[in-house]
């Protein structure tokens, strides 16, 4: 009889499989075994059948759980399986039960909560706006190549061509004849290109040196090693162009020994042992370049022979006074 009843209570939940059938055919025979009477029995039966009957209500809740699927309907007194072919939840739903999206999704990095995009970093040093020169930048980033950069030499923005190459690199374009007609007296202030007819702004120029040490200037090469040129070998060059003064201001004059020592002279550009002369005997002058200033940068002034001239007061641009007729040539000037 008590199987019966379970039987009976099992097929009108429609939830019970053979497994509660037993269940509570146990409980039930365990009650009479024990010596209960069959209203025990009933008592006994019936506590079975409800705790069964909330287990299962516990199963198929946590079933509706892990599928996600439809709310339990507790008030229904018949408790019915989840149906398979119900639609899941749209996506509005599935985020606000899942929480915030994930890293992939708001473009951070899950592993360690850094953005994935961003501007790039340079390998090779921090960006260059915070230099003030060329040899800055290749001193935090030795692998440079030369090209345009900007710079900071006075506090504002410039772009520049470097010199990453020649003796050790570091060489910031300052001023760029490029023949013809293109001195110092016709050029215009501006980007200093390679091939152009332009020179640094004053103030640029003058704070630029403020951190400089050398004075360079070379026959026009472009990106090639240069051939013929002069580098200054002491600082008084380099101070002139500090106080916006043409380079050679500021020298002894009439003393050749001393005007010629101020500079390193490498291959002929004026070509002066032509004319049965030293190189280094364009840098000779007999008469005060006092009051010349930038963009002017040399002025052999009195020397007819060979003088060099690269300023405002002839308005040429070569190597040598002493080779006529007077053509003007491409120069570049550099600091570091």
């Amino acid at each position: 009889m008590a199987c019966a009843l379970a039987c009976y209570t099992a097929l009108a939940l429609g939830l019970f499989g053979c497994e509660a059938l037993l269940n509570v055919d146990g409980l039930t025979e365990r009650a009479v075994d024990d010596g209960g009477s069959k209203d025990d029995v009933a008592v006994s039966v019936g506590d079975a059948l409800s705790l069964v009957a909330a287990e299962a209500g516990v199963e198929e809740t946590d079933a509706n759980d892990a599928e996600d699927e439809g709310p339990d309907d507790s008030s229904d007194s018949t408790v019915s399986t989840p149906d398979a072919a119900s639609p899941a939840p749209d996506d509005a739903s599935t985020m606000e039960s899942e929480g915030p999206v994930s890293g992939a999704d708001s473009g951070v990095d899950a592993s360690n909560g850094s953005p994935t995009d961003g501007p790039a970093v340079d390998s090779q040093g921090p960006p260059e706006t915070s230099y003030a020169s060329c040899l800055d930048i290749l001193n935090a980033a030795s692998t440079k190549s030369s090209g345009n950069y900007s710079i900071f030499p006075d506090g504002s923005s410039l772009e520049v061509y470097c010199d990453m190459n020649f003796a050790g690199g570091g060489w910031t374009l300052v001023e760029s004849t490029n023949g013809g007609d293109c001195t110092p007296a016709t050029e215009t202030a501006g980007m200093v290109a390679l091939g152009s007819c332009t020179y640094m702004p004053g103030a640029a120029l003058t704070a630029l040196a403020g951190g400089a040490t050398t004075v360079h200037v070379r026959t026009a090469s472009g990106s090639a090693a240069p051939l013929a040129y002069i580098t200054s070998a002491t600082a008084v060059p380099i101070q002139n162009l500090r106080m916006g003064l043409i380079a050679n201001a500021n020298e002894p004059v009439g003393d050749a020994g001393a005007e010629e020592a101020a500079w390193t002279v490498v291959g002929d550009p004026g070509k002066a042992v032509n004319q049965g002369r030293t190189p280094q005997s364009i840098l000779a002058f007999s008469c005060p370049v006092a009051g010349e200033t930038w963009p002017a940068v040399y002025h052999a002034c009195g020397n007819g022979a060979d003088g060099f001239a690269l300023d405002v007061v002839d308005n040429v641009s070569f190597w040598n006074w002493g080779i006529t007729p007077h053509v003007n040539i491409a120069m570049e000037v550099y600091v570091r």
